[in-house]
């Protein structure tokens, strides 16, 4: 939907799916806007997708208990069960900026990111980006996360979160940034966050049931 929608607005809700292995993003929910618009993303499993796994913005923003895994590289390679040459004229793989998931944030309406597990190896797990001209009132509540990281092809891991603007969405009054496991990161990301005022963070291993990197397919995070 790339159409401003009128109020009441578009409702989307994509609930218990999978979204894998789609030659650019996996789901793409950007354009979805307008007032009174929202996107909500629940109980979804996202993996091998070439550009990014989730991208919202535009809409009220709700993204809950996924399972994202950020092997945008994953069809580079023979994967099991996928026909003889099916890559052969794949290109742009780790499009998007080489970031597992994007969310655009609004004046005046939080965006909800909570109870998510991001395994990736790529440069960027969550990049946070403003919709239009920072107005001062954007929120983001990123709560009870967890972030598992892996070497990328130059040898270093990534950065959790990120935004070629600034990260203030975390810090404005309304936010709220707790409870949430970062492990395995970017040596430049200092955990906890203290400037992005988090609260009761940890930086130690979360012991999930499969914590090695799968370049294809995906990890049992139980």
């Amino acid at each position: 939907a790339t159409v401003t929608s009128e109020p009441p607005g578009w409702q989307v809700s994509f609930d218990h799916g999978v979204v894998s292995y789609n030659t650019q993003d996996g789901l793409d929910a950007l354009h979805v806007s307008g007032a009174g618009s929202s996107m909500t993303v629940n109980d979804t499993l996202a993996y091998g997708n070439m550009g990014q796994q989730i991208k919202v913005g535009g809409a009220a923003v709700t993204l809950t208990h996924n399972v994202i895994m950020g092997n945008c590289a994953a069809m580079k390679l023979p994967i099991p069960g996928f026909p003889s040459g099916f890559n052969a004229k794949l290109d742009l793989f780790c499009r998007a900026g080489d970031t597992a998931v994007l969310i655009n944030v609004l004046p005046n309406m939080a965006a909800i990111y909570q109870y998510n597990t991001i395994y990736t190896n790529g440069t960027i797990g969550l990049e946070v980006e403003y919709a239009g001209t920072p107005a001062g009132t954007e929120t983001i509540k990123y709560d009870h996360n967890i972030f598992v990281g892996f070497p990328g092809g130059d040898g270093r891991n990534p950065t959790p979160i990120y935004s070629n603007t600034n990260l203030k969405m975390f810090t404005n009054p309304g936010a709220s940034f707790s409870n949430n496991v970062t492990y395995r990161t970017r040596g430049s990301w200092r955990c906890p966050a203290t400037s992005l005022h988090e609260v009761a963070g940890s930086c130690s291993d979360p012991h999930l049931k499969d914590e090695t990197w799968h370049p294809y397919g995906y990890s049992d995070v139980s």
